[in-house]
């Protein structure tokens, strides 16, 4: 196979190689079978579920070759547990130091199975550090990455690790003069600091800003952003790639400022991502000729796909129906016979049976929502609706291409119906501009979750039928209106 090729006979010439195949072919299984034959290796997840699934699964084949589990936090003191959830909100590093000090809880100490686990946890953060083979989840992996560990050469990401390789931070503009008050009446008062921290708050809206090399040496911005008593990662304002503040959006709030950072992957590794939907526009500009595309052919699907492109179904789109939406999914969920439906997270609620579409007098049940569905396999063998279109606001458009060496602020921007060639069709899709990057990134980002919902029925291995309600189409579907 080719990651047989690439990870065990070292044929490849690339140390950055993605491998595409459709959802579902057993790629993970491919990989665990491999993990016996290798050394020096990390293998990444996107969530701990998943890493600890995947686990469980290579302990079950038997090989004899050990692997270390990053675990999963163990859950802490309720004041403990809310330190740490500001401290991940604010982007300050505070996990170990939060656990060591819960070993001293009267509560932690009275529960032996429960102390075991936080020191079992507090072991495997240094351990890890000395492992040669190891599962763990995507940002984990991109830490040692981070950390140099010796140990580890190859790199593989089971489904794509944009997320974790290009992070996108909200920042409220309240923030960041709250932090900028507190530097200036601290004694260490750096005037660069505050200088760059006011250039945002007075930044022109929609364009994008490449903020200066700043130079703060002995001033501990992590811990001047906890004092400040703000909810934001004021400090990544200052290290980060670049920022914009967005004029508006349908459902941004204005006064936020938004920055990206990213995080390279140095060719001193081999890094192999397998994915279905690998968003290639940003992997192809970020490491040109060190990438290696591999496209494994399409694979006949039991199932069928249809496309109904009546509607966009986007959040705009669904928030202007109203309540019409509600009625609209009964109709479609009775009409088609489906066993349940994939949609924006906005628009569903929690009951008794699980998620529902919020209002729905029937229940009507979500398997899973957009942003949530790599990896789920609860809706395998279903008849399923996804319904939606999950639109990127035009500043992450802006930001990803900038990250990648590209002059955003030199391309004309407006959010329009336009006429454009998609796998084997010719549509008219809403899309933010007429650059073809710009285009092939947008397309890409919204495909990619249409494609990873429409995978979750499984549909190579089952005889069941996805209808995706969507004015976006993916590749071996069917337009609806077609078949009559």
């Amino acid at each position: 196979s080719a990651l047989e090729t690439i990870l065990v006979d070292e044929r490849s010439m690339s140390n950055l190689s993605i491998l595409r195949a459709d959802c579902g072919v057993g790629k993970t299984q491919v990989l665990l079978e491999l993990l016996h034959q290798l050394n020096n290796i990390c293998i990444a997840f996107p969530t701990h579920r998943l890493a600890q699934e995947a686990y469980e699964r290579y302990k079950a084949l038997g090989s004899g070759v050990t692997y270390f589990l990053w675990p999963d936090r163990p859950r802490l003191p309720k004041q403990l547990q809310e330190e740490l959830a500001v401290a991940d909100k604010l982007g300050v590093t505070a996990t170990k130091d939060i656990y060591e000090r819960a070993t001293e809880c009267e509560e932690v100490i009275a529960d032996s199975t429960w102390a075991s686990q936080i020191e079992n946890y507090l072991t495997a953060y240094t351990d890890v550090h000395k492992q040669s083979r190891v599962f763990c989840t995507h940002e984990k992996a991109v830490r040692l990455i981070q950390a140099k560990n010796g140990l580890l050469h190859t790199f593989v990401f089971d489904e794509d690790p944009m997320k974790s390789l290009f992070t996108i931070d909200a920042i409220k503009l309240t923030d960041v003069e709250s932090v900028i008050k507190r530097l200036i009446s601290s004694k260490n008062c750096s005037k660069p600091v505050v200088n760059a921290l006011q250039s945002v708050v007075d930044a022109e809206k929609d364009l994008l800003v490449i903020p200066d090399d700043i130079p703060y040496a002995g001033i501990d911005m992590a811990q001047i952003v906890k004092e400040s008593g703000v909810s934001s990662p004021v400090h990544h304002l200052l290290d980060c790639t670049g920022y914009i503040k967005p004029s508006f959006g349908p459902t941004e709030n204005p006064s936020d400022v938004y920055c990206i950072t990213q995080r390279p992957l140095p060719d001193r590794n081999k890094y192999v991502i397998l994915s279905a939907t690998p968003i290639l526009p940003l992997y192809e500009k970020a490491y040109g000729d060190r990438l290696q595309f591999i496209d494994t052919p399409p694979v006949e699907l039991k199932g069928q796909l249809y496309l109904h492109r009546e509607r966009s179904y986007s959040k705009s789109c669904i928030q202007a129906l109203g309540k019409d939406f509600v009625s609209g999914v009964e109709e479609l969920v009775e009409e088609f016979g489906l066993d349940g439906i994939i949609t924006h997270k906005e628009f569903t609620s929690e009951s008794d049976s699980g998620r529902v579409v919020k209002g729905s007098k029937g229940n009507i049940p979500v398997s899973s929502t957009f942003g949530a569905t790599e990896g789920f396999n609860n809706a395998s063998g279903k008849n399923l609706g996804v319904i939606g279109t999950h639109h990127v606001p035009e500043y992450a458009i802006k930001l990803l291409g900038h990250a990648v060496g590209v002059n955003m602020n030199g391309i004309s921007f407006e959010f329009a119906s336009r006429t454009v060639r998609r796998h084997e069709f010719e549509v008219s899709l809403g899309c933010l501009s007429e650059d073809e990057f710009v285009q092939a990134l947008e397309f890409s980002l919204v495909e990619r979750e249409l494609v990873q919902a429409v995978g979750r029925a499984r549909l190579l291995d089952n005889e069941v039928v996805v209808r995706l309600f969507s004015n976006y189409v993916v590749g071996g579907g069917e337009l609806w209106r077609d078949l009559g």
